[in-house]
């Protein structure tokens, strides 16, 4: 899958109002660069993405999601 794609297809899904994390992103498009991508989608696209820190099952890990003020 090439860079523009990965983007569209993250891009879709924040849109969609799902929380992604490295390990959903990694299933669902095939990379595990998600920090590469966030800022690119932040500046590209204006969009209000934010973060938050999650602990689960022991494992921390951050979920990123669209502000309300999209």
């Amino acid at each position: 899958m090439d860079h523009e794609t990965n983007i569209i297809k993250i891009r879709c899904q924040l849109e969609s109002g799902w929380r992604i994390t490295v390990q959903s992103v990694r299933k669902s498009v095939g990379t595990q660069e998600l920090r590469h991508y966030i800022p690119i989608i932040r500046k590209r696209f204006e969009l209000p993405v934010s973060s938050v820190w999650v602990k689960r099952k022991g494992k921390r890990f951050k979920e990123y999601f669209l502000s309300q003020a999209a």
